[in-house]
């Protein structure tokens, strides 16, 4: 956030809720690695929160396609068989559904 933005927000609202719901916008800002306030400000202007989980679990979901690919690569010099080549496809056509099902353009808030 720029320090000119940061200077437009002295103004301060309140609102009530309870010790269990004050500690979920707690953790979801954790886990977005921004504060509870920002949290609530961009679920309200329904700006984008993208989790830490989420962009830890893309890289190792690219992470074990790449792994994959290797191992295919290597299978196919040595003993592939049609049954196999089909497996491997199938697990990497999977993995490319999950990445993309992630979709960190469009991360819901009410979860």
């Amino acid at each position: 956030m720029s320090k000119s933005e940061e200077r437009q927000k002295q103004k301060y609202f309140k609102f009530r809720c309870t010790a269990e719901e004050l500690a979920v916008l707690h953790e979801k800002g954790e886990a977005a690695g921004i504060g509870a306030s920002e949290f609530v400000r961009r679920a309200a202007f329904g700006r984008k929160i993208v989790t830490r989980t989420d962009l830890k679990l893309m890289g190792q979901l690219m992470q074990t396609a790449g792994l994959l690919k290797h191992l295919y690569t290597q299978m196919r010099e040595d003993m592939m068989t049609t049954e196999l080549s089909l497996e491997f496809s199938q697990t990497l056509r999977e993995l490319k559904t999950a990445v993309i099902a992630l979709d960190l353009d469009s991360v819901p808030v009410g979860e």
